[in-house]
């Protein structure tokens, strides 16, 4: 892309300041051909000698004009620019639409790692073999292990790349055939979910436990509780207040804001999650202990980044297995199961797969066959129901 065209005006002289003397350096007056009429800019030469100015007069005006375009022409900033440059604005751009500061993080590692390993010097330079080829290298030196994480990886960078032609920062998207990267994509971390009994014991013996990563047993009850009939997240739970329940409407309600949740702007700023009425009853008298802007289970992290740890401890005072066998293999019992717990009982209400999918806020059946926890015994009672012909 070249730099837009301009004329020089006069040659180089020294201009009156405001207090009508002359400077001690010469300029040149020059207009770009793109500006309205009248607009006319300047450049020091930096000499006091007006031989020295003619010469320097072109090579200093090629160098403003080149400035002047790329701080206004996004397009030719990136063409002219260092990748890095492209991709910091990408990312300013993501924290502005609302996105949290580890969101960006976490694509921003992704997408350095991948330019790094392609040796990318210039945005011009991406291309999709090229991307592919990088990620597969990183993938082979053990940066990760996964399918799935490969086609993150590669999403994050697709995504940067039609940011770029959507908002005129390039001309094409240079991934927009990129296919996804194929090979094992099967859970490499096999949850598995209490039965009824365990999870009431469990729910029983944390009550009398001491305190963990800053929690009391009792705030850990209804953590694990609130967790299990709403299913949130354990980043998501730590956000609540009492402000987030709306227990005096038919029906009650949870709302959480989406900057917490991982389904992002999708569905507006906030997502709203009913709740059942009897546990709507259940949780007042417990929140109205609390003032109406206090975090429930405090201001300290420490809980929902050892969430898994926690509740290990609780289980083994429980006497509950973490690991247990499956139909997919050897599972274990974490704190995202609770999750899995929430969406495999709305499943068992019989509602077609698409309310189920509404109420644990799923976006794809394929997330869904993941939660479900299908056991032994709901297979036999599925089998025994199935009815025969009359012979």
């Amino acid at each position: 892309m070249p730099v837009p065209d301009y004329k020089l005006i006069g040659s180089p002289s020294r201009f009156k300041n405001g207090h009508g003397k002359l400077g001690r350096f010469y300029a040149q007056r020059f207009r770009l051909l793109s500006d309205p009429p009248r607009k006319v800019r300047s450049v020091s030469l930096q000499t006091k000698d007006k031989a020295v100015a003619l010469r320097r007069a072109v090579k200093y005006v090629d160098e403003r004009v080149f400035q002047l375009t790329m701080s206004h022409n996004p397009a030719f900033r990136t063409r002219h620019g260092c990748i890095a440059v492209a991709l910091q604005e990408y990312l300013d751009d993501l924290m502005a639409v609302g996105n949290t500061e580890k969101q960006v993080f976490l694509v921003k590692g992704r997408i350095e790692s991948v330019i790094a390993r392609a040796s990318f010097n210039e945005y011009a330079q991406i291309d999709a073999v090229k991307v592919t080829k990088a990620i597969k290298d990183l993938n082979n030196e053990g940066q990760f292990k996964t399918t799935a994480t490969a086609n993150k990886y590669l999403e994050a960078m697709r995504a940067w790349t039609r940011w770029m032609l959507l908002n005129g920062r390039w001309d094409r998207d240079p991934l927009v055939t990129a296919p996804k990267i194929k090979g094992d994509t099967s859970n490499t971390r096999p949850r598995a979910i209490l039965s009824p009994q365990d999870f009431e014991k469990l729910l029983r013996v944390t009550r009398e436990q001491p305190p963990r990563r800053k929690l009391s047993g009792d705030q850990r009850y209804w953590l694990y509780l609130i967790a299990s009939q709403t299913g949130l997240r354990a980043q998501e739970l730590h956000s609540l207040t009492p402000a987030n329940f709306h227990l005096d409407v038919r029906p009650p309600y949870l709302e959480i804001r989406n900057t917490i949740s991982k389904r992002g702007k999708k569905t507006g700023r906030k997502d709203r999650i009913e709740l059942q009425q009897a546990f709507a009853e259940l949780l007042r008298p417990w929140l109205s202990e609390f003032l109406v802007d206090t975090r429930l289970w405090g201001e300290s992290r420490s809980w929902w980044y050892k969430a898994a740890e926690m509740l290990r401890f609780d289980l083994r005072a429980a006497g509950i297995a973490e690991l247990v066998q499956t139909s997919e293999g050897q599972s274990v019992v974490d704190f995202h199961s609770f999750r899995g717990l929430q969406v495999t009982n709305a499943m068992r209400t019989g509602q077609p797969s698409r309310v189920v999918m509404k109420v644990a806020r799923l976006s794809s059946e394929t997330l869904l066959d993941r939660y479900v926890k299908v056991s032994e015994s709901d297979v036999t009672a599925c089998v025994e129901a199935m009815p025969l012909p009359q012979l």
